[in-house]
């Protein structure tokens, strides 16, 4: 879609309610147009969106089926926002929170023991991390697996059930030829655990499956459950596909394997030594960049020496601000309304600052720095880069 089209002009709506959804993405673009982005008044929550569609047409969806009605207007949602094309290269589906409207639940990204939601203003940076990445659906496992991925560089998305967009978008980044990250998927052995795996690029499947509980001595009878009876929809969907055996189908259709139930069986250092085996069987190759994030820090004898010089410089700011800090009362609990703090943090900062460089221990101190330090600190070049050997794994 080109910049100059609005959401309306695209397609014929089916319904009412897809009617009333292109007028308030239409709406939106048009906002978002004139000044750059959305006004924080105008975000509101994709189930937000449902409840004030259907009561701007009298409480209820018009052209949706009372069964499933919030479902079917997320699909009908989906379906619109992805008709508005790429917000740029390689940015596809990334509309629905540029226009201000929030998924309820975001997927989490955990990389080295740092969790990030994921989100349009990161998800590119996220496709950059971990060698390996894991999608799972389930939060107690992601967080239990956790401690054994972080100091293998491997990362963990919690998906919270199928994939949103953004993890969508995501998994295709970390799979592009300049990134080269190795994608898999850890889901229930059930009709939706192999649905997500399709709606996730069909990528390959750590488990729950029968190879993992033959491998795992996990006897199918002692984990096996009978299947939820919300699970039509997926079993016809698998089935349309063609891409599993009948009879898999069939078991399918009453039987089910949770991956908790598969973990509580052997514990969780033996699974995730299944799922690091399966790993390296399925990519042998991996590009550890993506995990290793090595720091420079100064030597203890100059970073003391430098952390006295701050400390000293440093007071008469210190003083300044905590000065005022007395004066106005900030310590106390009285009375006084709701403030804007972040606007005093920025004056004390200021007050702060101002009285450091008027002190004369700053004055002297920068002036020695600039007639005998600065002229040191020219940056040098090795002329060839030495290569270290590769350690041990």
């Amino acid at each position: 879609m080109s910049s100059l089209e609005t959401p309306s002009t695209v397609g014929r709506p089916s319904s009412e309610t897809r009617r009333q959804i292109r007028n308030e993405l239409a709406r939106r673009f048009q906002v978002f147009q004139q000044i750059g982005k959305m006004p924080a008044e105008e975000t509101i929550t994709v189930r937000g969106l449902f409840y004030r569609l259907r009561k701007l047409m009298g409480g209820e969806l018009i052209g949706v089926s009372s069964k499933d009605t919030y479902q079917a207007y997320s699909q009908m949602l989906r379906e619109e926002v992805k008709k508005l094309g790429c917000i740029g290269e390689g940015r596809c589906t990334g509309w629905r929170e540029v226009l201000g409207i929030i998924a309820s639940e975001r997927a989490q990204h955990f990389h080295r023991g740092r969790t990030t939601s994921i989100a349009h203003d990161n998800v590119t940076e996220l496709a950059t991390k971990g060698c390996d990445i894991i999608l799972c659906e389930k939060e107690g496992i992601v967080e239990l697996l956790q401690p054994y991925a972080s100091p293998l560089g491997v990362d963990l998305i919690n998906s919270r059930g199928f994939s949103p967009d953004y993890v969508k978008w995501l998994i295709k980044l970390a799979q592009a030829e300049d990134n080269k990250g190795n994608v898999y998927i850890l889901s229930d052995m059930d009709a939706s655990g192999f649905v997500m795996q399709e709606n996730a690029y069909n990528i390959p499947r750590l488990g729950v499956d029968h190879q993992m509980l033959s491998e795992l001595d996990i006897p199918l009878e002692e984990v096996k459950e009978l299947t939820t009876t919300d699970a039509y929809t997926h079993l016809k969907h698998l089935e349309e596909t063609g891409h599993y055996k009948q009879e898999f189908v069939e078991w399918l259709t009453s039987s089910r394997v949770e991956i908790d139930a598969a973990l509580a069986y052997v514990k969780p250092k033996r699974f995730w030594e299944y799922l690091k085996g399966r790993m390296e069987q399925i990519h042998p190759e991996r590009r550890l960049i993506r995990s290793i994030h090595p720091t420079w820090d100064f030597p203890p004898e100059m970073s003391d020496i430098l952390s006295t010089i701050q400390h000293v410089v440093s007071e008469p700011g210190r003083n300044a601000i905590n000065d005022t800090i007395e004066a106005f009362g900030f310590r106390e609990y009285k009375p006084r309304p709701i403030t804007d703090v972040e606007d005093i943090e920025k004056n004390l900062t200021e007050t702060g600052q101002e009285d450091i460089k008027q002190s004369a221990t700053y004055q002297q101190i920068l002036a020695l720095m600039k007639q005998h330090i600065l002229p040191m600190c020219q940056p040098t070049f090795r002329s060839r880069p030495k290569t270290p050997e590769e350690p041990s794994t």
